[in-house]
């Protein structure tokens, strides 16, 4: 459970050696809490989790510990794993797993089927960076979230280089409107330099001023602690 932000799942504590109405009387009596269906929390852990951010990364984690395919933290359960100031949505847990492209939600997960490379990884290897969360927050949000969390992104180290790359990788997929023509604010695009004909050119970016104070607090909460 110290592994697994004080969490376990039933499969586990049947491998402990527990029976499975042993484990139904300790949720009964309050020694365990369910967070998701098959996974636990001591009470203590549950109790301090006293944000709702807090106890949604400790759905999140569940969800994680519930799926038995390869999957990665995406769009806002990532957001929060990497302590982004987003927009707060409807409370899934988004998970991507690598491959066809698609998305269904069963018991509040989301899973996304997407392709995502090294580049796209965390350090971790178990989130996606900046960058890509922050394009998926809106292709699945729209232009509102978008542009929070693309400015979040940029705002803790993410490279437009590194948004030019996973957002050409979005050519045909759903919602990419909202990330390539919504977010003309946020989203680069190579304009002419002024120098004289037959000259290289150079890159300018066009950006609008989107300080929390003057843009996302006027769109709703965040959801990184301030």
């Amino acid at each position: 459970m110290a592994t697994q932000e004080g969490l376990i799942t039933r499969r586990q504590l049947l491998e402990l050696g527990l029976l499975p109405e042993e484990i139904d009387r300790h949720v009964r009596v309050g020694v365990l809490v369910l967070v998701r269906r098959g996974v636990y929390a001591r009470p203590e852990v549950w109790a301090a989790a006293g944000r709702w951010d807090q106890r949604q990364r400790l759905m999140d984690r569940a969800a994680s510990l519930s799926t038995g395919r390869p999957h990665v933290w995406s769009h806002d359960s990532a957001a929060l794993r990497l302590d982004m100031q987003v927009l707060k949505q409807d409370g899934r847990s988004h998970l991507t797993h690598a491959g066809r492209r698609g998305s269904h939600t069963r018991a509040g997960i989301t899973h996304h089927h997407a392709p995502y490379t090294s580049a796209e990884l965390d350090p971790t290897g178990h989130s996606l960076r900046l960058a890509r969360v922050a394009l998926d927050i809106a292709r699945e949000h729209g232009i509102r979230a978008g542009v929070c969390a693309v400015d979040s992104a940029l705002r803790m180290g993410a490279t437009y280089e590194e948004l030019e790359f996973s957002l050409e990788r979005m050519k045909h997929w759903p919602g990419v409107s909202h990330a390539r023509v919504r977010l003309p604010s946020v989203i680069p695009t190579p304009t002419p330099s002024p120098r004289r004909s037959g000259a290289s050119s150079s890159r300018s970016w066009a950006m609008v001023d989107l300080r929390p104070s003057s843009a996302c607090r006027q769109m709703g909460a965040w959801c990184g602690a301030t």
